[in-house]
């Protein structure tokens, strides 16, 4: 299987592969800049890899998921970047008592800088700054609110949160799921897309020009209410935009890792990254391992398959398949992307039958 994924403007590389710790390098092909998805072992990426890298994010720090941190440290230490971190609630703390294990006696004051933040299960947000100016204290930046998703999900309504703009290019959204202890699940979302309509503007008596990419500028950058001249005539960007442009914001990339199957997990998933254009999923055994998959609250390679199928997710990566397959993780895959094809072909009303009798067969492992 192919463990580089390339998608519109990003690039995904499942570091250890399918079967190694959990890690997602996503660099972005325009800006150059990465983001990790979680921090397993990083010692196959290069130098320059790990300098691009200005945004982590954290689902938990079980071992196999927060081995590389000290890599990312020691590679990126030197070069005074700031480095974003995203995770559960708790992961300040834990990234505060990583940096004070070290002596850095040998550095500039302001030498490490660090911003984390920190989602919990109502999908508010605490942020947090820390340095070694003053032996990583943790000073708090600020709360935030969470949103419920618009999607129509089972309820409880997922609470998610905006957590922070990854590179000029994207944001990232998360949420808490069960996996006996938070895990969060992320969205990688993209730059606004713009479809020009030719045929308003043609109504409006307005001939294309500068002024196209000029609006689409105001209104990537949320500026509604500016003035801007076409043909000699002055318009409101947020009114013009709504007679001529069609925009959107992709979902370009879904990470999902150690969680119970249950609709609790299902709707906050769904509410989260419905219709992604990629989700990468742990997909830890196989469909014949369902009392294994509940009791360490891991998913099956069916169950993932119907979480894709139920996203409508243009494309599933399988990845972080148990180690008791190693000596054929691709009967694993191949088992769960026919799973995908087979579920993507139905309604959601038939999905969502399908799902129901999973979890009947899950609700009858004592966990």
């Amino acid at each position: 299987m192919n463990e580089t994924i390339t998608q519109n403007t990003i690039e995904c590389h499942l570091v250890n592969g399918v079967g190694g710790d959990p890690c997602v390098y996503l660099r972005s092909l325009h800006s150059g800049e990465a983001c990790l998805f979680d921090l397993g072992t990083l010692t196959s990426l290069s130098h320059k890899q790990l300098l691009k890298v200005t945004t982590v994010m954290i689902s938990h720090t079980h071992l196999d998921h927060f081995i590389g941190f000290d890599t990312l440290i020691r590679a990126t230490f030197s070069h005074k970047k700031e480095l974003c971190f995203c995770g559960p609630k708790g992961v300040a703390t834990q990234i505060q008592h990583k940096m004070r294990g070290f002596t850095w006696n040998l550095i500039d004051d302001d030498q490490i800088r660090y911003v984390v933040h920190e989602i919990d299960k109502e999908g508010c947000t605490q942020s947090f700054s820390l340095g070694n100016i003053d032996g990583f204290e943790l000073h708090k930046r600020g709360r935030k609110d969470s949103f419920l998703s618009s999607s129509t999900c089972p309820l409880p309504m997922a609470p998610q949160s905006f957590i922070t703009d990854a590179t000029k290019e994207a944001r990232i959204e998360g949420v808490c799921l069960d996996h006996g202890i938070d895990s969060v699940a992320y969205l990688y979302q993209g730059g606004l897309r713009f479809v020009f309509k030719t045929d308003e503007a043609a109504r409006l008596n307005l001939r294309p020009g500068p002024w196209i990419t000029e609006l689409q500028q105001y209104i990537s950058a949320n500026q509604y209410s500016e003035l801007i001249s076409v043909d000699g005539e002055y318009w409101q960007t947020g009114e013009l935009a709504a007679e001529v442009l069609k925009y959107s914001t992709p979902r370009l990339v879904g990470y999902v890792t150690d969680c119970l199957f249950s609709w609790n997990n299902i709707g906050r998933i769904k509410g989260l990254m419905d219709h992604v254009e990629v989700l990468v999923c742990e997909t830890n055994y196989d469909c014949d391992t369902r009392d294994k998959a509940t009791q360490n609250k891991h998913l099956t390679s069916k169950q993932v398959a119907l979480i894709a199928a139920y996203l409508k997710a243009g494309k599933l990566v399988n990845f972080h398949i148990s180690k008791i397959y190693h000596e054929d993780y691709n009967a694993v895959i191949t088992q769960s992307q026919d799973f995908f094809a087979t579920f993507s072909k139905m309604d959601e009303v038939a999905v969502k039958e399908e799902i129901e009798q999973e979890l009947k067969l899950v609700s009858g492992i004592k966990s």
